[in-house]
């Protein structure tokens, strides 16, 4: 039985690999619930909250020498690009220096590394970027500091650690019950759109932005098949052509479709999206495709029967230098790896979702 430790084991995406890898293979492998007779190929080890610290080397080599792990997924990370723009010795330290501790300690304990990076690494202020998906084997300019630390964390872990897989992750969401994390998405804050109260309130999306957005549960099924890649870097997660007010104008008429809820107003849900009421503001945005036949219950949605005057085009922001983190995903299938679309994600999930 190989032994697989997990970072951040208490985070978003730690959390449910965590499920995954306890649950073992479902009937259906994209069902996020654990089976209560599955018994696992894999002993886990999740990592959360307790000593060592992963900026503690020395205990880390001691806990991997007693844990044996064959892979260490690591997921730990301060995630909150705006913290780490205020902190950056703070985020530094476990971005950076706690990635290549753990990288030190899989080297000397035999285990094989699977870093989990970031979209970030490609959001360059440095010149205009074309508006076709980025590849790995670009030469990079990441002009925030948690973009840059994670670009930085993946060299170092491989110079640590050889047989290191580091996997350019892109936004998360999850349309089921809320996991332990405690910030928002692109879905909550959608949701919170639908429910709240307030007629006159506004979410602002930029046109000027593209992003890559995936169901954390495409990546946590996804991640078994990782832990076979040849040690390189690898884009990982759903693609996507639409910038993020049409992504945003998509997924809302999908879960508009999914509740039967009109909804009007937005909460005060953390997704990078701007609230206001009634006036345009700015906001970080995500992603999705038009397609979308993969279930019945949740019927596709374009952005021609999508807008909602809820939904606010925010023309302003990027405007000057455009974001693009589509990420190109050639190199991940020819590993035989391969994702849904944002939009086929989002349906497929919404299918599979419980109250």
């Amino acid at each position: 039985m190989k032994t697989i430790l997990i970072t951040g084991a208490g985070g978003f995406l730690g959390s449910r690999l965590v499920r995954r890898f306890s649950a073992g293979t479902s009937a259906d492998p994209h069902f996020p619930q654990t089976e209560p007779f599955a018994v696992s190929p894999y002993r886990v080890y999740p990592l959360s909250g307790r000593a060592p610290d992963i900026c503690d080397a020395a205990g880390l080599l001691a806990l991997f020498c007693q844990v044996g792990p064959d892979y260490v997924i690591h997921c730990a990370a301060v995630s909150d690009t705006g913290r780490c723009e205020r902190e950056p010795e703070f985020s530094y330290a476990v971005n950076v220096t706690g990635a290549e501790n753990i990288a030190m300690a899989c080297r000397a304990s035999g285990a094989k590394l699977i870093f989990c990076s970031s979209d970030q690494v490609y959001f360059d202020n440095v010149r205009t970027a074309f508006l076709v998906p980025r590849r790995e084997s670009e030469k990079l300019y990441p002009s925030g500091v948690y973009g840059r630390q994670k670009l930085e964390a993946e060299k170092r872990c491989a110079a640590a650690c050889p047989d290191t897989v580091s996997l350019r992750l892109s936004w998360m969401y999850d349309t089921g019950k809320p996991g332990p994390e405690k910030h928002g998405n692109l879905v909550t804050t959608l949701r919170g759109l639908l429910d709240a109260p307030d007629p006159d309130a506004r979410l602002a999306f930029p046109v000027h932005d593209r992003r890559s957005l995936t169901d954390v549960w495409d990546v946590a099924v996804n991640m078994e098949a990782a832990l076979d890649l040849t040690p390189g870097v690898y884009n990982f997660g759903s693609p996507n052509p639409l910038n993020a007010y049409e992504t945003a104008a998509v997924f809302l008429s999908l879960l508009r479709g999914a509740s039967g809820n009109s909804g009007a107003g937005a909460d005060g849900q953390n997704s990078g999206a701007s609230r206001n009421s009634g006036s345009s503001a700015a906001a970080s945005g995500q992603s999705a495709a038009v397609s979308g036949n993969a279930c019945n219950r949740v019927p596709a949605a374009s952005i021609q029967n999508a807008s909602d005057p809820r939904l606010v085009p925010d023309r302003q922001r990027f405007a000057s230098c455009p974001r693009n983190l589509q990420m190109d995903l050639e190199k991940l299938s020819f590993a035989g790896i391969t994702f849904p679309t944002a939009q086929e994600g989002f349906v497929r999930s919404l299918s599979r979702s419980r109250p």
